[in-house]
């Protein structure tokens, strides 16, 4: 947080509203004064679950077959995302399971170079590029794991949403994801930036 936001929000809030507990520690470390913090987590609608036509019709418009195991990521498109782990892990599981496809879900100023770097891995095949979908309730559907890359994440509505219709997350450990993952039972906490234990998860 820049000096002149923490100097606003210190002296002209009487409350500030943290989505996670590691967001409230972090503007606690900025100098927001603890007894201004309250602690609201991010809700959302949950989504709800489609037929199995519905699911196969879906899966059809993305060239996803029947029997391709689908990881996906709704996120914006940008660098804090961290795309590139996910494609660099997506070569490596790719070459592992020959029916695993990669859904990319979102836009933003990154795509392009996300595309060449699908290219360059040789994954371009594998991965589709989706782009930006208002309601996401029908695609998150398709999903078999839900992996959220950032390097820094307040908290994911993204793996709330997918976890309100049981779908298990693979997401990196370090910010908000440690909230809502609880490793080993609904989903897979990932301790470094590293795309192979990425992949392994």
């Amino acid at each position: 947080m820049s000096v002149i936001a923490t100097l606003l929000n210190r002296f002209l809030s009487n409350v500030i509203i943290a989505v996670s507990e590691v967001t409230r520690k972090n503007l606690i470390e900025s100098g927001i004064p603890q007894k201004k913090l309250r602690l609201v987590y991010n809700g959302v609608c949950p989504l709800t679950e489609i037929s199995e036509d519905k699911k196969a019709e879906i899966r059809r418009s993305c060239k996803i077959n029947e029997n391709d195991i689908v990881i996906g990521i709704v996120a914006r498109i940008e660098p804090v995302k961290r795309h590139d782990l996910f494609l660099k892990a997506a070569k490596i599981v790719s070459q592992n399971i020959q029916n695993a496809k990669f859904l990319v879900i979102g836009d933003g100023s990154a795509r392009e170079n996300c595309e060449n770097l699908a290219e360059q891995l040789g994954i371009a095949d594998k991965v589709i590029f989706a782009g930006y979908i208002k309601d996401v309730n029908d695609i998150v559907n398709i999903l078999d794991i839900n992996t959220l890359t950032s390097e820094r994440e307040a908290l994911s509505i993204s793996l709330i949403e997918g976890m309100s219709i049981g779908k298990p997350a693979v997401a990196i450990n370090g910010s908000g994801p440690a909230e809502v993952i609880e490793d080993g039972k609904n989903g897979l906490l990932i301790n470094s930036l590293d795309y192979v234990a990425l992949a392994d998860a």
